[in-house]
């Protein structure tokens, strides 16, 4: 296609329009699966598609239109994910890797999301698989080998909000004996693909559910002061900084990390009286935290609540098999419906955005 066959004459206002630019638009408003189709029209439209500025543009529109993933725990088949929008339509994806993998995802991010699986040695010592895929692409990347663990290791993933590669900070005990408190940090780059030690670290995360917000990774941290239980969180950037977050007393109880308004935030439950207080980090240098709002809930038991995660002005509670979103704005509940279909026990459910990018960059 010459130059000459680029040029799209506007017979309005007479102005010229790149052709391709116009193409690109256009596929721009595809659904996933119609664009992955339109990379086999032919090599230009190919060409045009796996390009890293087609792909940034796919990204930013993709995160104008978020949704959820599930894995259904039950299903005997291949692998599937749910891909659910926020307003109930659900549809189906088959990864191009096990359903082993796909039951222990931990975090989404960029349209890739992290799984995880243990193997025991001997009953001593952990080895963490950790994968990468993409759903939409099935592209899927199992990280090199680290190092063995006395204990199951804690991870979480930094990464931006475009496409500049991710890290995969990994917490492990190397000892040998679980009850030893040593532990060490290693971090993988996505643009080296290797694992580089950091060497011993001060803090070890509860557990490896985490929130990243502008490259900052979140976990949990426990320790013991006067004989009490003291809460707190952990803070790493991708230039492995490491810091520590106090949090509100009241909010010590029961509480789970969420991104609200692009602000670290806290969702704390009060079994008591079967509430909800919600809290924002103001901030971070003085941990000032201020209570957004609160809410109570009386469908079903607060205890029950397993697993909290935020999408612009909702909060989604999930229990098992019964999912509650809360509206910050109109205070009001509403349950997810399934469907009869779907009436079934899935993982923990993900914020996720459909994108193009490569498990590797």
């Amino acid at each position: 296609m010459d130059d000459s066959c680029n040029k799209l004459v506007c017979a309005r206002n007479k102005s010229l329009f790149d052709l391709e630019d116009i193409i690109t638009d256009i596929l721009l408003r595809l659904p996933m699966k119609c664009l992955m189709l339109c990379k086999s029209v032919s090599k230009n439209w190919r060409r045009l598609i796996s390009s890293p500025n087609f792909k940034r543009l796919q990204l930013l529109r993709s995160q104008e239109n978020p949704s959820y993933v599930f894995y259904p725990y039950v299903c005997l088949c291949c692998s599937v994910l749910f891909l659910t929008k926020v307003h109930g339509e659900t549809t189906e994806t088959i990864p191009g890797c096990s359903r082993h993998w796909c039951k222990h995802m931990i975090c989404s991010f960029n349209g890739l999301i992290c799984s995880i699986s243990y193997k025991s040695f001997f009953e001593k010592k952990v080895h963490m698989g950790i994968v990468i895929f993409n759903p939409i692409t099935q592209e899927v990347l199992l990280l090199p080998q680290s190092r063995l663990s006395a204990e199951a290791p804690k991870i979480g993933v930094a990464f931006g909000s475009r496409m500049n590669g991710y890290k995969v900070f990994r917490f492990f005990n190397p000892s040998g004996k679980s009850q030893d408190k040593h532990h060490e940090c290693e971090v993988y780059s996505s643009i080296t693909g290797s694992w580089k030690g950091i060497g011993s670290v001060a803090y070890n995360p509860s557990s490896s559910q985490h929130i990243c917000i502008d490259g900052t990774v979140y976990w949990f941290i426990k320790s013991v002061r006067n004989g009490l239980i003291i809460g707190s969180i952990l803070a790493v950037d991708t230039e492995e900084n490491f810091s520590v977050i106090g949090i509100p007393v009241e909010a010590t109880l029961y509480p789970f990390l969420v991104s609200i308004e692009g602000c670290l935030s806290l969702v704390a439950k009060n079994v008591c009286d079967n509430r909800f207080d919600i809290w924002i980090l103001q901030d971070s240098k003085e941990f000032i935290w201020v209570k957004k709002c609160t809410a109570y809930m009386h469908a079903f038991n607060i205890k029950e609540v397993n697993h909290v995660t935020a999408l612009k002005n909702k909060i989604l509670f999930a229990s098992g098999r019964r999912y509650f979103f809360y509206n910050m704005c109109s205070k009001t509940w509403r349950e997810f419906d399934w469907g009869r279909d779907f009436q079934k026990r899935v993982s923990s459910p993900l914020v996720y955005t459909e994108s193009l990018l490569p498990c590797k960059f």
